[in-house]
């Protein structure tokens, strides 16, 4: 056996700080014990990808001579795997069959015996393995740090030479590697990710990134619970969540997108939430504009004044105060109407010492905006004053010019610039100086800002009416947007498009004509429909908008087709892409049966959804033959690079020059620092073993000689079909179509019962509703029941069921769910578009009022508060209903009792009922800890009251309820003052509290 080796090959990035001490902790150990023999740890191995990105990624693949391991990293201790384990058993089931898939693709070559499957547990440091046989779940064994000869195999008799270890890695090392700069690139289904916290803060890191179908773009806030040895520190990231989210009604701060949860891959150990990084210009972009005039910079700057004082002295005193820390031009976002949207909050200081991140002032983006105090002592002394001066630095890039207006600005603003913090002018007194000085301004300047792109604005196109969800981006023309079309009020939405905006008439002019010649032939299957084109160019509207096309662009893939296609069990990965080849051939014939070439394919231009591929944009479409008018240099064929004549022949090189670059992650004429298209594609050194069709197709697509490449779409498609059919000795028929007779060959696009499942399926290109539910006859005939239609039945007929709640995405069959129950309980057929149905059961009863048994609701069973409020809501607003249907009573019939009511408070219901119930017969008792949770309305309709110790601020609310005005004081003293189980009772008709001890019986 030759002397000791060692290698380590990263194969993508590392997720936890969990995985990085389990590696390093192996390594040391292993290279200080093992003598002899080579020994590879292969890390970070994805093993697929798809729409949500990538997917069971392998954390360490040992390939030793003792055998190969499949080791999975997790932060897990003896307590988490007593108190989780239905998790345990998931991530057991998980990992075996990732076991499975090594063991298939390397027994075809090697004789490697069993592969085991093994848990290394980083939270615990005894040992795990003794002489007895270690616990298993689903046959994984769990082991920790302290364990790792037993998890190495180190003393084991060695079974692989050199040559045999060198050759398993080599066929299991993945052929593109993935983000070996360890920068994690895509997570829960968001890529493009891009760092803003520092690289030294591992628990609680901040990305910018897009969600990988539905294109929006998030700040992703990703706690590591491996990073820290804080107990507890799940806690403490849920609780930096919930303050977030007690400050969503701040119209100032962005929304939230994906609730606090824990990473599906990575239970325990990873947990996120997302907000919304909204498409609107920095306060840097706008002061560049030279259309901004001094009155709107004005308003702008008294609004970010009163926007970040509200935020520093919020009005409800619920809401926690807030120092943003982290104020500069690029990260203040102003909307068309001057209000500011402050974001980047990842190093907000909150309540209670509480940080969203642990920070240092190397972590502010922009260090001349720091206020000299946090210069000299740090950032922890920050405070408002602080904000004051970097809000005034923002603010004082609009103000450039040395008009008079300006000056006064400048002058205004330096009050805020003050070396020392308490000579600081007031937020307050800012807005009111800046409101004065733009007071000034309104003879020269009354225009209201006319930009109107950007989020949740309601644009008119054609009688209908459209709400900016996000920017998807620009191009070679205009800009395009992700919207839904909706009702006059914006409060139903009925399908999603992509909306194309053009400001400059001239290429509006061409992209118009572009859009009304490619209409006709858009309804291919592989083709991006055109929904509505302008009949004349507006810069105030939409050009043109195409359905929505839900998937990933190609340009997602670049590198990692192959794992796409084991994703979807698409094996061996080339049919796949033979199939995209030839679905673009095919959509690419429907133009240019026409006469029409595309003119601008790209990765950017092609969409890909699971194994179907879809073609959009129509800026480029121009008549064959024409001078091009778009150039994307790096798929472009040498002819349209010098703007001479386009013709179809050049869609497909383009296509096959596109395809390249995604298959080999290799741009297709780049020779170095060279760009050359006089030599072909750059296949130096590329190995093809796997894709030797689909070069033969690329190579002859992007031949140097024009007059070998394909003329069409029709001739590449009828290649790759017998590329298909495996035909020797292939030879392309020359397919040339006289332009008169091109009409001819346009047929039907139908296929009999497949019209009804294109009805029926969600995000169909013959629909465009996120779901349609039970509403075509289709669907009735092939819903499937499930356990859960009859179970769910059968509660509610035995009434254990009095509120169901669904959560679930679009399109996953709830509605459809609810549609079959509702008329196997009795209702008539409902369609999807009536949300709200109202039925009595013969034998049932219609409300809570109805019965005479006690029914306990566990509101607080969930510990989301918006959840409790969904239920309290239901619960309440029912009985409300109800009760007045129910009529006036003569006496109490029903009690509701409501604890811990502080956490639906702000629920407006609750003073209302207060109000009407006694009459209605019913008693409502609320259960409160503080009396400053419930709105003050709510005492005038209290009939009595039992009042325990209070705090100073609701000791005094109470003592003015219940005594006279010279002994307020007094009777606050005695409510602080009372010892446990004692309280003051009040009510109607008495005169005084009375003092009175509970006692249990």
């Amino acid at each position: 056996m030759p002397n000791f080796s060692f290698q380590h090959i990263p194969c993508g990035p590392l997720a936890n700080e969990s995985e990085r001490i389990a590696i390093d902790k192996l390594r040391n150990k292993l290279q200080g014990y093992v003598k002899e023999g080579r020994w590879i740890f292969l890390t970070n191995i994805p093993l697929s990808f798809h729409e949500q990105g990538y997917s069971d990624e392998i954390d360490i693949l040992l390939i030793t001579p003792i055998g190969v391991t499949v080791i999975e990293v997790k932060h897990w201790d003896a307590a988490y795997i007593k108190e989780k384990s239905h998790i345990v058993e998931a991530e057991a089931e998980k990992l075996n069959s990732k076991v499975k898939r090594v063991a298939g693709k390397l027994k075809r070559s090697f004789n490697v015996g069993f592969i085991e499957g093994r848990f290394l547990l980083t939270k615990l440091d005894a040992k795990l393995i003794n002489a007895s046989q270690p616990k298993k779940y689903r046959g994984i064994a769990c082991y920790s740090l302290a364990d790792w000869k037993e998890i190495l195999d180190v003393d084991k008799k060695y079974e692989f030479d050199e040559a045999t270890v060198n050759a398993i890695c080599k066929e299991l090392e993945p052929k593109t590697k993935i983000a070996l700069s360890g920068a994690l690139r895509t997570f829960v289904g968001l890529t493009n990710l891009e760092l803003l916290s520092l690289k030294d803060d591992h628990f609680h890191r901040v990305y910018k990134g897009i969600h990988i179908t539905r294109r929006d773009r998030v700040f992703l806030h990703l706690y590591d619970l491996s990073a820290t040895t804080e107990k507890n520190a799940d806690e403490r990231a849920r609780r930096e969540y919930e303050t977030i989210q007690r400050l969503q009604k701040s119209p100032y701060l962005p929304r939230i997108l994906d609730s606090f949860q824990f990473a599906t891959e990575y239970p325990g150990e990873l947990c996120f939430y997302s907000l919304v990084d909204p498409m609107i210009p920095s306060l840097a972009e706008k002061a560049t504009d030279l259309n901004w005039l001094i009155g709107q910079r004005l308003k702008t700057a008294a609004k970010c004044a009163i926007a970040l004082d509200s935020l520093h002295k919020p009005e409800d005193p619920l809401d926690p105060a807030i120092i943003h820390r982290n104020l500069t031009a690029q990260n203040i976002r102003i909307r068309s109407d001057g209000r500011p949207l402050f974001t980047e909050l990842h190093i907000a200081k909150l309540p209670d010492a509480q940080t969203i991140s642990p920070t240092a002032i190397a972590s502010i983006d922009d260090a001349n905006s720091i206020a000299p105090e946090i210069r000299s002592k740090g950032i922890s002394i920050a405070d408002s004053r602080s904000d004051t001066y970097s809000l005034c630095f923002a603010l004082s890039l609009l103000f450039q010019n040395d008009n008079s207006l300006s000056l006064r600005a400048q002058k205004l603003l330096a009050l805020g610039l003050c070396e020392q913090p308490e000579s600081r002018i007031s937020l307050q007194q800012l807005a009111e100086e800046f409101e004065v000085i733009a007071f000034r301004a309104e003879p020269l300047d009354n225009k209201d800002a006319t930009e109107k792109w950007e989020e949740d604005n309601l644009i008119t196109f054609k009688n209908s009416f459209y709400k900016i969800i996000n920017r998807l981006g620009s191009g070679g023309i205009g800009q395009t947007f992700k919207v839904v079309e909706v009702d006059k009020e914006g409060s139903h939405e009925y399908g999603l498009f992509v909306a194309k905006v053009i400001e400059n008439k001239e290429e509006a002019t061409y992209a118009l004509n572009a859009y009304r010649k490619a209409r006709p032939y858009s309804s291919h299957q592989h083709l991006s429909v055109i929904h509505e084109i302008a009949s004349d160019w507006s810069p105030d509207t939409f050009s043109a908008l195409m359905r929505w096309v839900p998937g990933i662009p190609l340009s997602d893939l670049i590198g990692v087709v192959s794992l796409h296609a084991e994703e979807l069990g698409e094996t061996p990965y080339e049919t796949l892409v033979l199939g995209w080849l030839e679905y673009i051939a095919d959509a690419l014939s429907s133009l240019h049966l026409a006469n029409l070439v595309h003119g601008d394919i790209t990765p950017k231009n092609i969409i890909i959804s699971g194994g179907d591929v879809t073609l959009i944009d129509y800026d480029a479409v121009i008549e064959a033959g024409s001078k091009p008018r778009i150039d994307s240099a790096s798929y472009s064929s040498p002819s349209v690079q010098l703007y001479k004549k386009i013709f179809p022949s050049d869609d497909i090189y383009a296509m096959a020059a596109t395809f390249f670059h995604v298959l080999y992650s290799r741009e297709p004429f780049r020779f170095g620092s060279e760009f050359d298209k006089s030599h072909g594609l750059n296949w130096d050194s590329i190995e093809n073993d796997d894709l030797p069709l689909v070069k033969l197709f690329i190579e002859k697509a992007t031949h140097t000689d024009s007059k070998e490449r394909f003329r069409n779409g029709m001739e590449a498609k009828a290649f790759l079909q017998k590329l298909y059919s495996h035909e020797e000795n292939i030879e392309v028929n020359r397919i040339v179509i006289p332009f008169d007779q091109q009409a001819d060959h346009l047929t039907p696009n139908v296929v009999g019962r497949l019209y009804d499942i294109l009805l029926s399926y969600p995000g169909s290109l013959k629909g465009n509703r996120e779901t349609r539910g039970l509403d075509t006859e289709f669907a009735m005939e092939t819903y499937v029941e499930t356990d859960l239609d009859q179970n769910l039945y059968d509660e509610i007929i035995e009434r254990k069921v009095s509120l169901v709640l669904l959560f679930g995405n679009a399109g996953d069959g709830k509605t459809a769910f609810l549609q079959h129950l509702a008329m196997k309980l009795g209702l008539p057929r409902q369609n999807s578009s009536e949300r709200l149905w109202d039925h009595t059961l013969p034998n049932g009863t219609r409300s809570l009022l109805d019965g005479n048994k006690p029914v306990i609701i566990r509101i607080h069973q969930t510990q989301n508060e918006v959840l409790q409020k969904a239920f309290a809501t239901f619960v309440l607003h029912n009985l409300y209903q109800q009760m007045f249907i129910r009529g006036v009573q003569e006496r109490i019939t029903h009690a509701i009792i409501f604890d811990e009511a502080h956490r639906a408070a702000k629920l407006k219901l609750i003073p209302t009922m207060a109000k009407e119930c006694r009459k209605y017969g019913i008693a409502f008792v609320l259960a409160s800890q503080e009396a400053k949770d419930f709105d003050p309305s709510l005492f005038n309709a209290v009939a009595n009251y039992l009042t325990l110790r209070l705090n100073e601020t609701d000791a005094k609310i109470m003592a003015k309820i219940m005594a006279n005005t010279d002994h307020v004081n007094r009777f606050t003293d005695r409510i602080k003052q009372m010892p446990k189980y004692h309280a003051f009772f009040f009510g109607e008709g008495r005169n005084k509290a009375v003092y009175t001890q509970l006692k249990s019986e």
